[in-house]
């Protein structure tokens, strides 16, 4: 897992009216998500869902390449999971090489001191490379619950790109349609995982350790968090001998200003689909979070714990 800084993200658009702010979404600010996704997605809307290529032309004239691009992939990304979703960031590291202004000179940064030469660099390369093609292999051939688990949560980690939102798709992929964990189970643990000190990925211990198949409890929960957390380890170790030439890379920094673009879309489909339309059922709930977090200023761990002793209290009202 990799995530990309988008701190220009959060000029302009006066984000401060929009009308998706999640608690989800508002603990990780305001226009880091919505910039860019928020503002292809409001002109979708307004041409109509189906006229894309409308409000792609408005969005690059009046706007710009990285806006449409957002917008694109949220429109698009609502229905992509797992591979689609990987699919639509390769396409959109693509379309950055081509359609974004590069300039002259990269950006001029401090040295990064490696310890390691590139040689070293290249075997984790090839091991994160060996275990993403491998572990699908090998759980076809020899079918086991602990190699599945290790597969389908290392592939989700390996695939996720620009911050742990981005693995709620493609995790939910992998464990409710095979039954290793309900639907409900899964939203309740994503609900809960901002409550937690740590990265969402911390989220992969909860499924693991209620999975309903194969090991569960404290191994379950260990298993998928080594698991998910090792292509993060083995990619910055492959990567930071060859760091220096990406960052000086101006084909790089376009290709990337695509991905970044795409990312916050993808960001908003998952906030979408399926956390909007599973989690909101009435404009109160989305009313409550909205006054507890940016008018009360509670921590989200509050917020948390409050919406599940309100959601037990109403069972037993109701």
């Amino acid at each position: 897992m990799a995530e990309l800084a988008t701190g220009d993200s959060s000029k302009g658009l006066g984000n401060g009216r929009t009308w998706w702010r999640l608690p989800v979404w508002m603990q990780k600010g305001w226009g880091e998500w919505t910039t860019y996704g928020g503002a292809g997605y409001v002109v979708n809307r307004a041409a109509g869902q189906k006229n894309y290529s409308f409000a792609g032309w408005l969005l690059q004239k009046d706007i710009g390449e990285k806006w449409t691009l957002g917008g694109e992939v949220f429109a698009h990304g609502r229905d992509a999971v797992d591979g689609q979703a990987t699919t639509l960031l390769n396409a959109a590291g693509v379309a950055g090489l081509l359609l974004f202004p590069r300039p002259q000179t990269a950006p001029e940064h401090d040295p990064m001191p490696v310890t390691f030469s590139r040689r070293t660099g290249s075997l984790w390369l090839s091991l994160f490379f060996a275990l993403l093609v491998g572990l699908p292999l090998w759980a076809r051939l020899f079918p086991g619950p602990i190699v599945a688990m290790v597969d389908a949560f290392y592939r989700a980690g390996s695939l996720v790109f620009g911050g742990g939102h981005v693995v709620l798709p493609l995790l939910q992929a992998e464990v409710v349609p095979p039954g290793w964990i309900g639907n409900e189970a899964f939203l309740a643990g994503y609900g809960a995982a901002p409550a937690v000190p740590g990265p969402l990925f911390t989220f992969a211990a909860f499924l693991g350790a209620s999975m309903n198949t194969g090991p569960s409890g404290w191994m379950g929960g260990l298993i998928c968090l080594v698991a998910i957390f090792a292509p993060s380890f083995l990619l910055v170790a492959g990567a930071l001998p060859f760091c220096e030439s990406l960052r000086r890379s101006v084909h790089a920094q376009a290709a990337l200003g695509g991905v970044n673009a795409a990312v916050v879309g993808l960001l908003l489909a998952a906030l979408y689909q399926p956390v909007w339309t599973s989690a909101i059922q009435q404009p109160q709930d989305f009313g409550l979070a909205l006054v507890a977090l940016m008018f009360w200023k509670l921590p989200p761990w509050l917020v948390v714990m409050g919406g599940g002793a309100a959601g037990w209290l109403l069972s037993i009202v109701l």
